[in-house]
């Protein structure tokens, strides 16, 4: 019996067959069917659940980059997956350097054609052209729709869930010029924030 407050580390029947296998799978060849399939089963017989779900919880059930950088200090710049109230889970990215850091992504007005009026492509205007019948157009700015990638805001339009679900009490404008990659956000961007 194992004691409380230490793992029993001994491995099971079935993890010592399959890491007693795991030469054998380190060896073949890697268009071996077989030879796949017995590596994954190796990584599941490994695999630790309490361990995975404690990492995973750690951020997972946060509801900004905020409550992200006021929980880990040392946090990074980039993506992040966070959980509205409701418990829908997106991943957006984080600044966790500006000003102190813990700014969410929220959302990316990206104009494709400027000398166009709600063509297809402007989801916060209207993909249906400009109307007088339709003067919210897509009606985007007030309703829980949500679209496009936060690794491709600088290509699309994007509204993730955090639009209508973060209380914010400070805003950030950024201007990252169009197609810039992820990687270069911080470099290449122009912003204010209040």
């Amino acid at each position: 019996a194992a004691l409380e407050g230490f793992r029993d580390e001994r491995p099971t029947l079935n993890q010592r067959f399959f890491l007693g296998r795991r030469e054998e799978a380190d060896k073949c060849d890697a268009n071996d069917l077989p030879c796949k399939k017995l590596a994954i089963l190796d990584l599941l017989a490994q695999w630790n659940a309490d361990e995975c779900e404690q990492k995973y919880e750690g951020y997972s059930r946060l509801r900004s980059c905020k409550e992200i950088k006021d929980k880990d200090k040392n946090a990074k710049n980039g993506l992040y997956t966070l959980m509205t109230e409701d418990g829908v889970t997106y991943q957006t990215y984080c600044d966790m350097t500006t000003n102190g850091g813990g700014w969410t992504l929220i959302t990316s007005v990206h104009e494709n054609n400027m000398y166009g009026k709600c063509t297809t492509g402007d989801r916060w205007s209207s993909q249906q052209g400009s109307s007088p019948n339709w003067p919210a157009g897509d009606n985007n700015w007030a309703n829980y729709n949500t679209f496009g990638s936060a690794e491709a805001a600088t290509s699309d339009d994007y509204k993730n869930p955090g639009y209508y679900d973060i209380k914010a009490k400070d805003v950030a404008v950024w201007h990252v010029p169009n197609v810039t990659p992820l990687k270069d956000w911080r470099r290449s961007e122009d912003h204010t924030s209040e």
